[in-house]
């Protein structure tokens, strides 16, 4: 993980649109922009409750967490640019457990790279939440 780059601030988000998972001192808040949940963390931003919290969407991560009593931002995490060929992209999804969020559903990204003929995750990425059908 890269080093913390600013104190966090909501406004200061490079990305309109986006997701978030946000651990607070008493729960978890998932959801997206448009929905009350946003309201939420909102809310817990301004009363200084959030631990740490994920911002994505399909161009970037931002990471947030709690150090020496402020929340800090780290350095946006971006879409490696695949350049070699063997660099794989596999998409995973996790099911979310807990029914009360309007999300059953996180898509992560995972870089697969290859070294002395072996595989490993080179760099993973929240990527997105969606509402899909029980199975």
């Amino acid at each position: 993980m890269t080093k913390p780059q600013n104190l966090f601030k909501l406004s200061e988000l490079p990305m309109e649109q986006f997701s978030f998972i946000v651990h607070l001192f008493d729960r978890i808040l998932v959801g997206k922009v448009d929905d009350l949940q946003y309201r939420e963390l909102v809310l817990a931003l301004e009363r200084d409750e959030v631990l740490e919290a994920h911002f994505f969407n399909k161009e970037q991560e931002v990471f947030a967490a709690r150090v020496k009593r402020q929340l800090v931002a780290y350095r946006p995490l971006l879409p490696l640019e695949v350049v070699d060929p063997t660099m794989e992209i596999l998409t995973r999804c996790y099911e979310i457990e807990d029914n009360k969020y309007s999300y059953n559903t996180l898509i992560v990204k995972e870089y697969i790279d290859y070294e002395d003929d072996l595989a490993y995750v080179k760099q993973t990425m929240l990527y997105d939440l969606e509402m899909r059908a029980k199975q």
